[in-house]
């Protein structure tokens, strides 16, 4: 099973090349929005890298799919590794 210092380290990777973030700023209690600057879409977009990156389906019709929001990059840590642990399961 991966570890989520893992998962973290590919989020950063995904969110600093792909957004042009720091990598400085990137932390797991950072504020998607409000720290890191992203809008709804490139939210999306950070979700479906993260999807292709792990090999998992995060959400199917967009953000009203996710149970619990994503506020955090801890809180888009928690998600992939929820997902990876169900995909394992099956």
């Amino acid at each position: 099973m991966v570890s989520d210092e893992y998962i973290f380290e590919k989020v950063k990777q995904i969110l600093s090349k792909t957004f042009k973030i720091d990598s400085v700023l990137i932390r797991e209690d950072a504020n998607l929005v409000d720290d890191l600057g992203l809008d709804s879409i490139e939210l999306m977009d950070a979700i479906g890298f993260a999807e292709a990156q792990f090999k998992i389906k995060l959400v199917k019709n967009g953000l009203a799919d996710i149970q619990e929001p994503i506020i955090t990059v801890r809180d888009l840590i928690a998600l992939i590794s929820q997902k990876m642990k169900e995909t394992v399961k099956r």
